[in-house]
């Protein structure tokens, strides 16, 4: 891999010795890596991390029910006042009777949980309960209706013919555009197909039969 002769970058260069900052031990590493090194091992960087942790004296909080002093978790440290803990557990936090909501300083808006959203007309985002599909379809809330089961909107030309035919649509029957305009709902232009495949046969049949409105 190597000619004859060579001699690697850092061969014998591993002279820094340098004492780890846990326990103490010395250990000898190279000149590059003796710029940043402190520890001697994994374990050592790690019980290092914990008793700086525990030496730290400004994660030590004072429980507010029982007085039992506790440490602050590190990931508290960025949180705001209002959310820091108060108490040493849950245990405590739900037995104090004098717990209070904590006040918030003047000027600062306190923030409130959304609820569910209102649904319907009451909905600020309400725009007449009537839209458009990318098909050309017309959708209609109708959220009482029987087959507003996954959402509340039901094919406007299936509510007109509904309305003309004193009845609810079953879901195999399939009304047709006579026109093959999705967007003329009138009832003259719909003509109501017992099912899937009868509507398909119309479709592929040559040549196609002239269809009166047959929900009227």
């Amino acid at each position: 891999m190597f000619e004859k002769g060579y001699t690697p970058w850092n061969k014998g260069k591993n002279n820094k010795e340098i004492s780890c900052k846990s326990c103490g031990k010395t250990f000898k590493v190279n000149s590059y890596k003796a710029k940043f090194r402190q520890f001697c091992s994994y374990d050592c960087h790690n019980n290092w991390r914990k008793q700086r942790s525990l030496d730290d004296l400004s994660r030590v909080k004072k429980c507010l029910f029982c007085g039992k002093e506790f440490r602050r978790r590190p990931q508290e440290s960025d949180r705001r006042w209002y959310m820091e803990r108060k108490y040493c557990s849950i245990k405590c936090c739900n037995s104090d009777p004098g717990k209070e909501h904590y006040t918030f300083p003047k000027g600062q808006q306190v923030w409130k949980l959304r609820g569910p959203s209102p649904k319907g007309k009451d909905n600020p985002n309400w725009k007449g309960g009537k839209h458009q599909m990318a098909n050309g379809y017309f959708m209609v809330y109708s959220p009482d209706h029987p087959s507003a089961i996954s959402r509340p909107y039901i094919l406007e030309h299936r509510l007109i013919a509904e309305k003309c035919l004193g009845r609810y649509l079953i879901i195999e029957e399939i009304i047709h555009h006579i026109n093959e305009d999705p967007t003329d709902n009138r009832p003259e232009n719909l003509y109501l197909f017992p099912c899937k495949g009868a509507h398909q046969n119309f479709h592929h049949s040559q040549p196609k039969t002239s269809l009166v409105s047959n929900i009227i």
